[in-house]
């Protein structure tokens, strides 16, 4: 049993061969969430939990800075959010990397990059994990994108 929260783990795992094809017993799980696919087509790995993405913002904060509370992802990108704004890295948040892929599947390549390049000029901090994001906005008072 393997768990992880992206699947591109699962990807890379099939394409060196070290799964197998398991038939789920379950019924009425359903095969995409929104456009996104649950499991893969061909049998090698099952969707068996579904987690939230967002944005989020430490609510003391923004109100002390007097920040607009942001309600899209082109806001994070607006210059009222300059030294803001976090998010941890996509390159060890599998939740993360898949809100990025997200975003560029949604807008495409070129807009979906320049989104996030302007979201990013806003960065004040790039955590390690996920889960270090809300820790890191209340010590570096920063609103924050996870």
């Amino acid at each position: 049993m393997f768990w992880a929260s992206a699947p591109d783990a699962f990807e890379v795992l099939k394409g060196d061969g070290l799964l197998q094809k398991y038939e789920v017993k379950v019924k009425g799980i359903p095969e995409k969430v929104g456009a996104f696919p649950v499991n893969d087509p061909e049998g090698y790995y099952k969707g068996f939990a579904a987690s939230g993405y967002g944005i989020m913002w430490n609510t003391r904060y923004i109100k002390a800075k007097k920040l607009p509370v942001p309600k899209t992802w082109a806001d994070l990108a607006k210059p009222v959010y300059h030294g803001h704004v976090g998010m941890s890295a996509p390159s060890r948040s599998g939740t993360t990397h898949l809100t990025v892929e997200t975003l560029l599947q949604g807008k495409g390549w070129a807009e979906g990059w320049a989104e996030w390049k302007a979201i990013a000029g806003n960065f004040k901090t790039v955590t390690e994990r996920s889960f270090g994001v809300p820790t890191a906005s209340t010590r570096a008072s920063s609103a924050s994108a996870s």
